[in-house]
């Protein structure tokens, strides 16, 4: 295991709240493949409203897709809870997460428990969806940041006291903040191909809430594969049609790469989330560790297909609870 995070990485992971800033909101999470259609997400929060008390929070799921609804809980705490680690990532009332590891427990009020030890080798350096430049302007949008694109993690997820070794399973830790999510929007995280078993493809696509969502969507695409990262350049990388069914397609470039996708995230997969913007708004979503993802990929004229299975972070988020998903967050 590495035992220093890389200078890139750090800055990935730098806090960027500050104390006296209203408006704001700061998310370092993680996504675990723990196998055999298990995965956990795990979330570490700030919201700094424009108005009323700061507070953050601690956020665990555990996924499984043969026990759908397994465990989602939030523990929410004062924003005096919340302190930037020197080098990188925060110190959440006794949990944890840094560029190389993180650790945390949370328990629900019917006294359930889910429990995490972590630490990572990633396996690529951090990149931004978006170009470096838009950071200034988060302050009016969300800035997204791959920390940690994909890694081989060691260390446990427990849940009611089942206990999951993780021992080179796959992990990406992303790092977001600013002071609105979009209008709607879709993301994807894939960990591992079976052909390409350390491959990873991530996209976001979003219409931003400005001018009542009618500005055109951003998005941004990185896949890699055989040890080779291909990105896409500038803010609209990605075709994405999602119906809110359980299936949804994609296309668009990164890099060399011309890429076409199909998710498949069946209801019982998903957990739905209430986020709040910091002006109070509610925003609603439905997310998942454990979709399907089938990939078309052509590069220099060579066609290939990957497949992902049940080790696909899905998420599609917008301004209206969404039907049929199980809400406890």
């Amino acid at each position: 295991m590495l035992d220093q995070a890389s200078t890139a990485l750090r800055d990935a992971d730098r806090v960027r709240a500050q104390p006296e800033r209203r408006g704001w909101y700061e998310v370092f999470y993680v996504t675990v493949a723990l196998g055999g259609g298990k995965a956990a997400w795990l979330r570490y929060t700030l919201e700094q409203p424009a108005r009323g008390a700061a507070s953050a929070a601690l956020w665990a799921c555990a996924f499984d897709r043969q026990r759908p609804r397994w465990f989602a809980w939030r523990r929410s705490m004062a924003a005096t809870a919340w302190a930037a680690r020197p080098e990188g990532g925060v110190d959440l009332g006794g949990n944890r997460l840094g560029p190389l590891g993180c650790h945390g427990e949370v328990g629900d009020v019917d006294g359930r428990r889910m429990s995490w030890e972590l630490r990572w080798e990633p396996l690529c350096e951090p990149f931004s969806y978006f170009p470096e430049s838009m950071e200034r302007v988060a302050g009016g949008a969300t800035f997204p940041i791959a920390a940690v694109p994909i890694a081989r993690a060691t260390g446990f997820v427990e849940v009611d006291g089942e206990r999951i070794a993780c021992d080179g399973s796959l992990l990406h830790q992303a790092h977001l903040f600013g002071g609105r999510h979009a209008r709607r929007w879709g993301w994807v995280t894939a960990l591992g191909f079976d052909s390409d078993p350390e491959g990873m493809l991530s996209l976001i696509w979003a219409r931003p809430q400005r001018l009542g969502g009618l500005l055109p969507a951003a998005s941004s695409m990185a896949l890699r594969l055989r040890g080779r990262l291909y990105r896409s350049t500038g803010m609209g990388a990605v075709r994405w049609r999602d119906d809110e069914g359980a299936d949804v397609d994609f296309a668009g470039r990164a890099g060399d790469a011309e890429i076409e996708g199909f998710v498949r995230a069946a209801p019982d997969w998903l957990t739905g989330v209430t986020y709040h913007d910091p002006d109070g708004t509610e925003v609603h979503c439905a997310n998942t560790e454990v979709a399907d993802l089938d990939v078309r990929v052509t590069i220099d004229g060579a066609e290939s297909t990957l497949r992902c299975r049940a080790a696909c972070g899905f998420e599609r988020g917008g301004r209206s609870p969404m039907p049929g998903i199980w809400r406890p967050l």
